[in-house]
């Protein structure tokens, strides 16, 4: 098969795939990789560009860095709140790599970059976390008013461009369905990490542990381990005082109050960017991933799905899960002495749980195809090149 060429441009690479922004991004490159040759324009993390070039060693893929240029202009925009800022330097330096090569399209991690893009250039944008949603969420729970007030100025000034950016595009990706009039396709975030099937063998664990995992440099994470830790914690281990919590984060935590509340106990154990994941999992007997804002869906809970373990959510968590829910493998809840109640009867019933389990990772390992996934990415795109479009 003849390979065409597109533009993959984004404002971080591939590498190290430790979070679910990164490992998205991975697997959106291997799967374009088997149809088209790729020049990936990193802009600005600069060590985002060099883990690539030493890590994705291929011919299919070329790695590019540009660096923004920090006017005085763009440092006041940012100031006053504009998210979607066209700048000089990485505009001109991917309108040159345009005009010096062929491209079928420019993919775009996320909407940013398709400011930078010029005008007559087919773009497909992989929007994922969709700015409405994330900044309604953020205002619904914004701890005061001056918070509340102070991101709905940002979100009134910045949504007639980001507006402009979607209806420029020729296909956007959504990881669930959104209410958008223009072509789009759905591509749900899949347990990237765990989905290769050969490592992540099943294990029943019946023991009291419970597990989070989630980057806690990524306020949603961290604001939501904090309300378990707060609200649904302490009443928990005063019904099973042999309990254990274990949490996973790719990155150092600095949030002081949150380090502050992990030591006060001793069945919270903090892991930092651990080796073995699936090893993790294995070790837990159900998963909580407990978050009230943000935007697109958790690659944490299919995650979780595909280990074979249960989990609990919130309903704002449980966004783009609706289809797993009717079947008791998650469960949504809000409020804290429900959130807890669950716990304990998932817990308790330890033949119900084992059962369960087995389920969920049979049904997990037929549900998250990779294959799939990638076979309706392609498809799309090869209908967008036939001048098809897709709603």
């Amino acid at each position: 098969m003849v390979k065409n060429k597109i533009l993959f441009v984004a404002y971080s690479g591939p590498f190290p795939p430790n979070d679910g922004k990164r490992q998205r991004t991975f697997a959106l490159l291997k799967a374009l990789q088997e149809r088209y040759f790729i020049d990936y324009v990193v802009v600005d993390h600069k060590a985002d560009f060099e883990a690539a070039q030493r890590s994705y060693l291929t011919d299919s893929v070329k790695f590019y860095f540009i660096a923004s240029e920090q006017t005085w202009f763009n440092r006041i925009q940012k100031k006053i709140g504009f998210q979607f800022i066209k700048n000089t330097a990485v505009s001109l330096f991917i309108d040159n790599l345009i005009k010096a090569n062929s491209y079928d399209f420019v993919f775009t991690r996320y909407i940013p970059p398709v400011m930078n893009i010029p005008e007559g250039v087919r773009i497909i944008a992989d929007i994922d976390d969709d700015f409405s949603e994330v900044y309604s969420s953020r205002i619904n729970k914004a701890a005061n008013w001056f918070k509340k007030m102070r991101l709905c100025e940002i979100y009134w000034i910045n949504l007639i461009p980001y507006q402009r950016m979607l209806r420029r595009l020729a296909l956007s990706i959504y990881v669930k369905k959104e209410r958008r009039s223009h072509a789009t396709i759905i591509l749900p975030n899949l347990p990237f990490q765990l989905s290769n099937g050969s490592q992540n063998v099943f294990k029943t664990c019946l023991d009291l542990k419970i597990l989070f995992v989630g980057k806690l440099s990524y306020e949603p994470n961290l604001k939501g381990i904090l309300w378990f830790l707060k609200q649904v914690w302490p009443n928990l281990i005063n019904a099973i005082p042999n309990v254990y919590l274990t949490i996973i984060s790719s990155t150092e935590v600095a949030d002081l109050e949150f380090v502050d509340l992990i030591k006060n106990y001793p069945q919270v154990d903090l892991k930092i960017n651990v080796a073995d994941l699936v090893d993790v999992y294995q070790q837990h007997a159900i998963v909580i991933a407990p978050v009230f804002q943000g935007g697109g869906s958790s690659i944490k809970i299919a995650e979780a799905l595909i280990m074979g373990r249960p989990v609990i959510t919130t309903t704002f968590g449980g966004r783009g899960f609706e289809y797993v829910e009717h079947k008791n493998y998650l469960t949504s809840i809000d409020d804290p002495g429900q959130f807890k109640t669950c716990i304990l009867s998932l817990l308790d019933d330890v033949e119900s749980l084992e059962k369960n389990q087995k389920n969920i990772y049979l049904w997990a390992q037929a549900q998250y195809s990779f294959d799939k996934w990638k076979e309706v990415l392609l498809s799309a795109l090869k209908d967008i090149a036939a001048g098809q479009s897709r709603g």
